[in-house]
């Protein structure tokens, strides 16, 4: 299925007390299931976009960034704590605005999302062998296993699996044992892009297209 086809016009959210955002509804009923849909959030992306920009030295291709998510922007508020979410084709790297991303897994095993998963944890790979000096190469294999170890664990313990924990799984990966500069302050990574992110975001909330109101401030 193409992007521009005309089936994928909206989808319907909400934020649980996890903070993730998850589809409801969606205008495409014939290529998507919304059981455990999850959706990415401006504040996720822009933490995500931090650590997409340390790859573009290593060789990241900012157009399989693109072509793997599917943009939606924020159309209005409704009953319950929904709010539904329109479709756009800007690109996330360079949007103005702050929007949504839905990964592109109509294919899970060769889709555009799927490329541009394996092309990221290729880029992580080689950019912890170039600031750890392991005895041996570290290896792509040995990255996929201990991500997939973790995801299965995950999935026996009840928990859902959201999109942004997939990609900050790898974006931030450090083998267990080994740590890089951005790791030495204590804590994870995520964790501490994570806080900064809830500082900036939970002062002003986001604005609405519409209306020019403030709408979803982050808890206290």
């Amino acid at each position: 299925m193409k992007k521009t086809g005309p089936s994928l016009d909206w989808c319907i959210v909400r934020r649980e007390e996890d903070e993730k955002w998850w589809v409801d509804s969606i205008s495409d009923k014939e290529n998507w299931d919304v059981g455990d849909l999850g959706i990415i959030d401006p504040k996720q992306f822009l933490l995500i976009s931090e650590l997409l920009d340390s790859m573009m030295v290593y060789g990241l291709e900012s157009q399989l960034v693109d072509e793997a998510f599917f943009t939606f922007a924020i159309e209005e508020e409704l009953k319950g704590g929904q709010v539904k979410l329109s479709r756009v084709r800007d690109s996330l790297l360079k949007a103005e605005d702050m929007l949504f991303a839905l990964p592109d897994v109509l294919d899970e095993e060769k889709g555009p999302y799927a490329d541009f998963l394996n092309h990221v944890t290729q880029i992580r790979v080689s950019m912890l062998n170039e600031l750890i000096e392991f005895a041996e190469p570290y290896t792509q294999e040995e990255m996929e296993e201990v991500l997939a170890e973790k995801q299965n664990n995950d999935f026996l313990g009840g928990q859902r699996s959201h999109f942004s924990d997939e990609l900050f799984a790898i974006l931030d990966f450090v083998p267990e044992g080994f740590a890089i500069d951005a790791d030495l302050g204590g804590g994870s990574g995520y964790g501490k892009r994570q806080n900064r992110g809830l500082f900036r975001f939970g002062h002003r909330g986001w604005k609405l297209p519409k209306g020019g109101k403030h709408f979803f401030r982050t808890r206290t």
